[in-house]
């Protein structure tokens, strides 16, 4: 009988701790999220729903700090986008979906970055093509640019230097 109520108090004291030590997390978590801290919310958020999933507020804590990680990186990815640092702005777009999947904003974001590279990778081609005296070849470059990025002006005018040369209307 001895036996059985130290088990008793061990186990008891063993589930007080860990009580305690999921609140000390949770508390930590937001101050975090306070903080404005949102990606490092979400692991501890992450943590304590891991160690106790039936608690809803827990979970209702963790899902609320993706959806506001989601949008800050969102945010950062739109500032990078403005700036021309296309890379940067994918990686920030690439997080906010990770985060919250169903980020539509997002989503277009991060597709509309992706034509914009492309664009400008076939802009390069287009540039040495010229270099290397091959117009037809770079008129197709060029056009490939404007079909990923209608907004691409440097594509656009080369096409325009193009037509120019040749005298005639680039296919498009």
């Amino acid at each position: 009988m001895l036996k059985m109520r130290k088990m008793l108090l061990c186990l008891l004291v063993a589930g007080f701790l860990a009580a305690g030590c999921a609140a000390f997390k949770v508390k930590k978590a937001d101050e975090l999220a306070a903080k404005g801290e949102w990606d490092e919310a979400v692991l501890s958020y992450a943590d304590v729903s891991k160690k106790d999933p039936e608690n809803i507020h827990y979970r209702i804590k963790y899902l609320r700090a993706r959806v506001e990680a989601a949008r800050i990186h969102h945010e950062r990815g739109a500032e990078y986008l403005k700036e021309g640092k296309h890379d940067a702005a994918l990686l920030e777009f690439q997080a906010a979906l990770i985060l919250d999947p169903s980020f539509k904003k997002a989503e277009e974001d991060l597709r509309k970055t992706k034509s914009q590279i492309d664009s400008i990778y076939h802009f390069g081609k287009g540039v040495e093509f010229l270099k290397d005296g091959k117009a037809d070849e770079a008129r197709i470059s060029f056009q490939k640019s404007l079909k990923l990025n209608p907004e691409n002006t440097a594509a656009n005018a080369e096409l325009e230097k193009i037509k120019k040369e040749k005298g005639v209307l680039p296919e498009g």
